[in-house]
């Protein structure tokens, strides 16, 4: 395997001869992380403010979400224990639903002809079966391994919102894995 250091709590690990997977607008995504006035949040796809509805910041997955054009959902209010945060989703027009008729949102298009082989799924896990792994050190020194063949799947969503890589580390993350697909 080959190990591409991230930052200090990321590296990621890629089979020999790996191919980057086809998404659509993946150098829009990666220009996009990398823009240094982007603002990232945790936990939703797009932060409104509260008065204004004007955007606050995005997660990475609520990036590709804005230059794929997804339609965007009617912004929700929703109260925390220390505050109220305004919020607004997407729907990928490309997958439609998931499992029980629950609509997809943050998933990223890929094309693939067989579902059990598919890269991308629901909050952006990566499920390659055994060709990446991603190695996550906690600040304690804990090692936890990612990926299809250990302990859980590598997500997009858990990198952005576990606060483990910047948006440049995770358009370093995209890159590595992904290329743009010619239609």
């Amino acid at each position: 395997m080959t190990k591409h250091k991230i930052n200090d709590q990321i590296t990621l690990y890629l089979c020999e001869g790996y191919q980057k997977q086809p998404i659509r607008n993946c150098s829009k995504w990666i220009q996009e992380l990398n823009n240094p006035e982007a603002k990232q949040v945790q936990g939703t796809l797009c932060r409104l403010d509260v008065d204004t509805d004007e955007v606050i910041g995005e997660c990475c997955l609520g990036v590709y979400c804005r230059v794929s054009q997804f339609p965007e959902s009617a912004p929700v209010n929703k109260t925390t224990s220390k505050s109220e945060i305004r919020f607004r989703g997407y729907c990928n027009p490309g997958f439609e639903f998931q499992g029980n008729n629950k609509p997809r949102t943050s998933s990223i298009e890929v094309p693939v002809t067989d579902s059990s082989s598919g890269y991308i799924v629901g909050e952006g896990y990566v499920t390659q079966r055994n060709v990446v792994h991603l190695e996550h050190t906690s600040k304690e020194g804990h090692v936890t391994i990612y990926g299809p063949a250990s302990t859980g799947n590598i997500s997009f969503a858990s990198i952005n919102d576990n606060h483990w890589a910047t948006f440049p580390e995770i358009a370093k993350i995209v890159d590595l894995l992904f290329t743009d697909l010619v239609e």
